[in-house]
């Protein structure tokens, strides 16, 4: 059975969060607040979902611990499993006349070649008789009594095997559709940013990296500065001291006399 209309969720967005032993997913349009808003509320410690909003309601419980809500998003992709897990929860199953029609064939063997206690003509009239009767809301036959002994004749234990097309709601597979749509959009934001963070501290390191080695050149041509200062400094020294000698060597010559 297709899901009722897939693009449902096409303008849903997710919020989430974490309190304590509690995680908190709101599932809802960007455009609506209530339409097709979907609540989930997910306790760690009993593993118990609930379920509630535009689209109905329901509890799961997994009787554990351990659990999250994205294992339980985890879980929802298999809908029978899903499902066995609700304690409580409106229209968990619908019952279609068309699954119903084709169920009642096979019952009744309409398209194999076994003998039956009944001939091919009664256990066709009779899938009718069924149809006419069939109760598409409840699942169940509103059988009269001579419809009940055919069908004894026919099946003493047909209470046990008798088909009713019943299948996974579309409520249900809305339920575990969202879960796992808003579980995905709340990880993928998780992971851009992370994945922003990440870059932004590589970007990070790569500029410290960067001053590092900035800041080792300007030291090395400071010191190459200061050693040239230093020489400088040296040389002038010794300049001033050849002069001092000159100077008194100069004077000495003034003294004897000599031009």
């Amino acid at each position: 059975m297709e899901v009722m209309n897939k693009d449902i969720f096409k303008n849903h967005i997710a919020f989430y969060h974490h309190y304590g032993s509690y995680e908190f997913l709101i599932w809802k349009s960007k455009d609506y607040e209530l339409k097709d808003r979907i609540d989930y509320v997910f306790n760690r410690m009993t593993s118990t979902l609930s379920i509630s909003g535009d689209l109905g309601s329901a509890v799961l419980s997994w009787n554990t611990t351990g659990n999250t809500l994205d294992n339980i998003a985890d879980y929802s992709k298999s809908l029978g499993y899903f499902v066995g897990k609700m304690e409580t929860s409106d229209d968990k199953y619908e019952y279609d006349s068309d699954a119903l029609e084709k169920e009642l064939s096979d019952y009744l063997g309409l398209n194999d070649e076994e003998e039956y206690s009944l001939s091919l003509e009664e256990r066709q009239e009779m899938k009718q008789d069924l149809i006419e009767c069939f109760d598409e809301f409840t699942g169940e036959y509103d059988l009269d009594s001579d419809l009940r002994d055919k069908l004894t004749d026919f099946d003493p234990d047909w209470w046990e095997g008798i088909p009713n097309g019943r299948q996974i709601s579309d409520r249900t597979r809305l339920w575990a559709l969202g879960l796992q749509q808003a579980m995905a959009q709340i990880k993928q934001h998780e992971n851009n940013v992370r994945t922003f963070a990440d870059t932004q501290l590589a970007d990070m390191y790569s500029m410290i990296c960067d001053l590092s080695v900035s800041a080792e050149l300007y030291k090395t041509k400071t010191e190459k500065a200061f050693q040239a200062v230093r020489a400088l400094n040296v040389a002038i020294h010794d300049v001033g001291d050849n002069f001092e000698r000159l100077n008194r060597i100069v004077d000495d010559d003034q003294i004897k006399g000599i031009d």
